[in-house]
């Protein structure tokens, strides 16, 4: 079986601690997770949220990491300035300091059998690559790129939404030129998915912390949620309280069968300081072979991750 790393940007958008949550239900055991590691912005803070989700559904074992705070030259990370809002407590205190990237390599540095779940920039996977050959890596599983036309409730989502590979685009061409194989949960596949109220209210029915501060911090992302879509013109479908873009990643990550993936040629230029990914050819220049979702069984896999964060064991 192969180790995990799960690489996030945890903080406002619910999507990364749901992520986690069903990371945590699903793996087993769970010391197959060798590390969680965070991204953007203020990574001490992103990690302690990690670190106190994991401890309130028993996966306290589970190491976290701080990562990169900033890309590695050009781009740009968001922080919403809500990062930990539902989740953290002043009683939260942690008995131990929060590791850091250097920690990680000599983590890692024993390993040859890697799966890399990135829900975030890559700017962590592109530094841990110069240091870990890219033979200890098996695959990485990344929660980005927009193939096709991504469609909610009729209406055309933006490319900029597509973040985790534009905010960091040198980061993303070191990771998909590395060699490593790569499977992409794309955006147009991943927008499908989402948990609605009455799935919430569920959830806090269980009577945890743990699934309290995670619906807690859902329904406050939702509110900002719908002010981003509204700065596109777009509204927020009523029936959308969160999208599952990054569980859908884990669940592929652990091949579960919720989406279809078919091989296939791209290319990616930095056009603005954004990342651009097009269909292409083994012919065409920079192309890389990629394993990429092109379908996805929505209406199973959101049954399966509402049902499988009732039935976890948590504090």
């Amino acid at each position: 079986m192969s180790s995990i790393i799960l690489d996030t940007d945890i903080g406002s958008d619910i999507d990364d601690a749901f992520a986690l949550a069903l990371a945590i239900a699903v793996v087993k055991p769970i010391t197959r997770v060798l590390a969680v590691t965070t991204v953007s912005g203020e990574v001490e803070l992103r990690a302690k949220i990690a670190r106190v989700l994991l401890a309130l559904s028993n996966a306290g074992q589970v190491p976290v990491y701080a990562g990169a705070s900033e890309p590695l030259e050009t781009g740009k990370f968001v922080w919403f300035g809500t990062e930990g809002d539902g989740v953290l407590c002043e009683s939260d205190v942690l008995m131990d300091p929060i590791r850091g990237f250097e920690d990680v390599v000599k983590l890692v540095s024993r390993k040859s059998d890697l799966e890399v779940i990135a829900l975030g920039p890559l700017t962590n996977i592109a530094r841990l690559l110069e240091f870990v050959p890219s033979r200890s890596f098996e695959r990485i599983t990344i929660m980005g790129g927009y193939l096709g036309d991504a469609t909610v409730n009729g209406a055309a989502i933006p490319r900029c939404f597509d973040y985790n590979i534009s905010a960091d685009p040198i980061a993303s061409l070191k990771v998909f030129r590395s060699g490593v194989p790569i499977q992409l949960v794309t955006l147009d596949q991943a927008v499908k998915t989402y948990i609605t109220n009455p799935d919430l209210d569920k959830l806090e029915a269980r009577g945890t912390r743990f699934h309290r501060s995670i619906v807690n911090a859902a329904r406050q992302w939702r509110i900002l949620l719908a002010a981003i879509w509204s700065g596109f013109g777009l509204t927020l479908p009523s029936y959308v309280a969160a999208f599952l873009h990054d569980p859908l990643a884990v669940a592929c990550a652990l091949d579960l069968g919720y989406c279809d993936f078919d091989s296939m040629w791209l290319r990616l230029n930095i056009d603005n300081d954004e990342v651009a990914i097009h269909k292409s050819t083994p012919f065409s220049r920079g192309s890389v072979k990629v394993c990429c979702s092109v379908a996805v069984d929505a209406a199973r896999f959101n049954s399966f991750f509402v049902e499988s964060l009732i039935g976890m064991h948590a504090s």
